[in-house]
This record gives structure tokens, C-alpha cells and sequence, in this order.
């Protein structure tokens, strides 16, 4: 193991700010029992070898995704003991993903633009370890707290936790990790974050990292051997990836129906600059709906035709579409339409289908469209139904012949950076909305010392979005079948959300 030393007098600096000199050297430091960053290899020998990635990997934001675990500490072991366990698992994870312990590094095979994963036999994932219990300038920082206020960002992504380290320190690499994680002791609980590049995953594959890690973690904790499938292994790490890069052109498909447009006047091929924003400048609610209010939702929502579905999910985005819409005043503006854009998981509706679980981004956005009027001058009843509709229509208008089109688009790209997004974001009047909602995280047990997770946060999520932004992300499903959703738009919209009256008639407001 590789470790490098944190000391109490400087225990505000997180484990990863190690990570310049760490990822660059990987001097070997002995081992202590404060703060540290392990470096963590597979579980057996991995080839060197080079991970292409497909057209629909290259295409989205490039970004990091995130999520932070939250578990509360019933067992007696100690923290070493737990984070022995979690870097057992993640070994086995390793070998299950081996292109999470690569590199990013420019294609220069491939268009302008291009990214590939690189994995040498030495390649291993920084994994962070930090115990804050023993400080005692955080000694009231404690799990509890941390429930009794809803795992507030601003508790989370506080200078006494440092969960995470900041993206400008990634971005910043020499070397560019893939995926990285950090396990920080709090009194009475554990608070384990991961990230892994967009260009590797969508959520269906952070799922598949999740369940995969916590199975291990139970596996080796309860004695046994994880499995690993090698038929999953396969399929992520090429057979899956590659048919995301096989397209065919229809031309009765018209481009408006693309998630991104080609900027063809602009060829340059230097990369755009990197945004950075602060959680200040940039603040995002947590709202909460319980399983009634989702169901009284839903049945407000029901269009009248008797046999026309919408889902749950197809209500709780009209109602936020109509709610935002009426913040930024759209009819008032003169402003006749809005656009809510929507990533559709398309494992299932390819021919043949690919394995539900794959590991890598089998996405397409789509959009349904609303005027104005009809989103905000209606009745609630009448706005609901009509929006639900249209974004269920726009779902079900998805064809594998769509998709297919959208990847020569693609390729027909003078390079990666000349794709720029339709959606009008800055004051609107378009919406973004990503789903998580569909990742089983909270079924997940992760062995004896941890048990289940009681809840989930999404770090980075203020800092890594332009302001002012537009977007809301279904979390998980909570174990009682209700639901967290993060709305993230400026300062003037949060307002209008925090009062409005519709809104409060199903959702209140957990973090604000």
C-alpha cells in the first residue's frame, strides 16, 4: 500500500490535496494511522491495455459524477478495520471495471477532441482515508447532527469534512484519474464519496459500480469469494461500447430532434476553458415528496383518455416544469415556448438489447416541447396533464433509428468541441432534468459494519454547474418510496420556489 501522511495541524486540507504530488510520484510513505491516501490496485494483475471509447462517451458534458454515501456506524470495529474492508471491495471492483483504475488521455488516433482510457499494469484507483472523530475542533460534527439536518450540503461540504476534493484540483492533474474515492469516520457514522468521469459511465453505470463494490464489500466480509462476471467485464469494456458507435443515417429524422447541434463556422479544436463556480454563487434545494404525494400527483396529472399512460416521474416533471416556467415569467417575456430536455436510458429499446447493467453511456437526450401558455395561464390540472403528455409522447417517439442517426451526426462533427447543446439554459426558458431516481442505491448492503445506506448526497453539485443554471436531478428512491429531487437555478427562481403554492401543495423543502 502507498500511503501519504495528513497531520492534525493541517486536517482542514482533505486527503486529496495530496493528490498532485501523490498521482505524479507514488513515493511510498510508511504507514501511520492518520489521513491517508491508499493507493488501490485490482484484486489480480490487469493488462495494459487501451479502452476506446464510443462515439455517445465522447458526446456528453464532460464532467465528473458523483455521489456521497452516507452510513451511520452501529458496529464495534474500527475505522480501519471498515475502510480494510471497502478497499477489499473496491479491489474486486477494480478487476470486475478495470478502466476505473486508468487514465483519461487524448486519442490522437481518433477526431479532434477524442479521449481514451489508458490502464497499465500498475494503474490503481486513489482511494482516501480520513477520521475526523479524533479531532476534537470537530468533535460536534457528529452523525447525528449530520441526520438531524438533513445532511445539509452546507454541513457536508464544509472545511471541518472535506468529503470530497475540489474539481479545480482534479482538473489540475497531471495525470487524469478516472475514478477516485475517500472515506471519511465522523462520530457515529461514515460518509463514503465517489466520482468517476461522465466519459465512462451514465448513472445506469454508477449504479452498476455501487452494486458491485457493496456486493464484494458483503462477500468478504461474510467470508466468500465475489464473483466476478466476466461477461458484464466484456460488454463494458468493449462489445457494449462499441455498438454505441455504429450509425446510419435517416434523413427523415430532422436535426432539431438532436440533443446538440454542430457549430460547423467554428472548427477551432482547442478545448473550452473550464467554469467554476462556488456553492454561493450557485445554490441548489433539496425537496422532498413522500409516496402519497407522488400517487395524489400522479392521479392530478392522469391525462382524461382512460388508457393513456404517464408515469410518476412523467407528473413530478410537469409540475416543475410549470413552476419554473411561471418564476421566469415566460408569457409575460413574450417568450412562446419551452423545452424540457431529458436523458433516456436506451439499453432496452436497442434490437437486440443490451445487458440492463453495462457499464458506459447508452443514452440519448430528448426533449418534449410546451408553449407558454398552455404551461402556465391553465389551470394546475390542465397544465399537468397536457406537459406529462407531451414528455411521455417524446419517450415513446424514441426508435433505435433515431439513435442510430444521432451517432453519424456525431461522427460528422468537424471534432468533439464543435457540438454545442440546443437547450437555452442561462435564463431559460429550456429545463434540464437527469434521473437517478431508478438507481437502487438504498438496496444496496454493504456487509456487517456498514449495513445499508440512510442517505445520499450529491457532492460537487453547485460547483460544477454554470450560473445561473437549469436543472433538476431525481436522486434515488428512498426505502419508503419517496423521492428527493435538487433543483439547482438562480437565486431569484429559488425564491419563487420556496413560495409557491402549487409546489408546497406535494413537495416540501429539505434543504435550502
Amino acid at each position: 500500500m502507498i500511503f501519504s501522511r495528513v497531520t492534525e495541524e493541517d486536517y482542514q486540507v482533505s486527503p486529496f490535496g495530496l493528490y498532485k504530488t501523490f498521482l505524479a510520484s507514488k513515493v511510498e510513505v510508511d504507514p501511520v494511522t492518520d489521513d491517508f491516501v491508499s493507493w488501490t490496485q485490482s484484486s489480480q494483475p490487469l493488462e495494459s491495455q487501451t479502452v476506446r471509447l464510443s462515439v455517445i462517451d465522447q458526446a456528453v458534458v464532460r464532467c465528473w459524477s458523483s455521489y456521497l454515501l452516507c452510513f451511520e456506524k452501529t458496529s464495534r470495529h474500527s475505522n480501519q478495520e471498515i475502510f480494510s474492508q471497502l478497499r477489499a471491495g473496491l479491489q474486486k471492483t477494480i478487476q470486475q471495471f478495470p478502466f476505473i483504475a486508468g487514465e483519461l488521455v487524448p486519442d490522437k488516433d481518433g477526431k479532434e477532441g477524442s479521449l481514451q482510457v489508458n490502464i497499465g499494469p500498475d494503474s490503481g484507483v486513489a482511494f482516501g482515508f480520513r477520521d475526523i472523530s479524533k479531532f476534537s475542533i470537530a468533535a460536534d460534527l457528529t452523525f447525528e447532527k449530520l441526520r438531524q439536518h438533513d445532511f445539509h450540503p452546507s454541513l457536508m461540504e464544509g472545511p471541518e469534512l472535506h468529503i470530497a476534493p475540489d474539481p479545480k484540483t482534479i482538473n489540475s492533474l497531471p495525470r487524469q484519474p478516472v475514478f477516485l474515492a475517500q472515506a471519511t469516520f465522523v462520530h457515529g457514522g461514515v460518509l463514503l464519496f465517489m466520482a468517476h468521469s461522465h466519459q465512462i459511465a451514465d448513472v445506469t453505470g454508477t449504479n452498476s459500480f455501487m452494486r458491485r463494490w457493496s456486493e464484494n464489500v458483503s462477500a468478504i466480509a461474510s467470508g466468500f469469494e465475489p464473483q466476478i462476471s466476466t461477461a458484464l467485464r466484456d460488454c463494458s469494456m468493449g462489445t457494449d461500447r462499441q455498438r454505441l458507435s455504429h450509425g446510419h443515417f435517416d434523413a427523415s429524422i430532422p436535426e432539431s430532434s438532436f440533443p446538440m447541434l454542430i457549430t460547423r463556422a467554428d472548427t477551432s479544436t482547442k478545448a473550452p476553458k473550464a467554469r467554476h463556480v462556488s456553492q454561493e454563487q450557485n445554490p441548489s434545494l433539496i425537496w422532498h415528496m413522500d409516496s402519497a404525494h407522488l400517487q395524489l400527483l400522479k392521479d392530478l396529472a392522469q391525462p382524461t383518455e382512460d388508457d393513456e399512460y404517464i408515469s410518476t416521474l412523467d407528473a413530478v416533471n410537469a409540475l416543475f416544469w410549470r413552476t419554473v416556467c411561471r418564476a421566469r415569467q415566460l408569457s409575460e417575456r413574450d417568450i412562446s415556448s419551452s423545452r424540457l430536455f431529458f436523458v433516456c436510458d436506451i439499453r432496452s429499446k436497442l434490437q437486440p438489447p443490451m445487458r440492463p447493467d453495462s457499464t458506459c453511456n447508452a443514452t440519448m437526450k430528448l426533449h418534449a416541447t410546451q408553449t407558454s401558455t398552455d404551461i402556465q395561464d391553465q389551470d394546475l390540472q390542465a397544465s399537468l396533464s397536457r406537459s406529462a403528455s407531451s414528455i411521455r409522447r417524446a419517450i415513446q417517439s424514441f426508435s433505435p433509428s433515431q439513435f442510430e442517426t444521432w451517432i453519424s451526426y456525431v461522427k460528422s462533427a468537424p471534432s468533439f468541441f464543435s457540438l454545442q447543446a440546443q437547450e437555452s439554459l442561462r435564463y431559460g426558458p429550456d429545463i434540464v432534468v437527469t434521473d437517478h431516481s431508478k438507481v437502487g442505491a438504498y438496496s444496496h448492503t454493504w456487509g456487517p459494519l456498514l449495513g445499508s445506506i440512510a442517505r445520499i448526497r450529491n457532492p460537487w453539485w453547485a460547483r460544477s454547474a454554470p450560473k445561473p443554471f437549469s436543472q433538476i436531478t431525481y436522486m434515488p428512491r428512498l426505502k419508503d418510496g419517496g423521492l428527493e429531487i435538487l433543483t439547482n437555478f438562480g437565486q431569484e427562481i429559488n425564491e419563487w420556489l420556496l413560495e409557491d403554492h402549487e409546489l408546497k401543495q406535494f413537495a416540501s423543502i429539505r434543504c435550502c
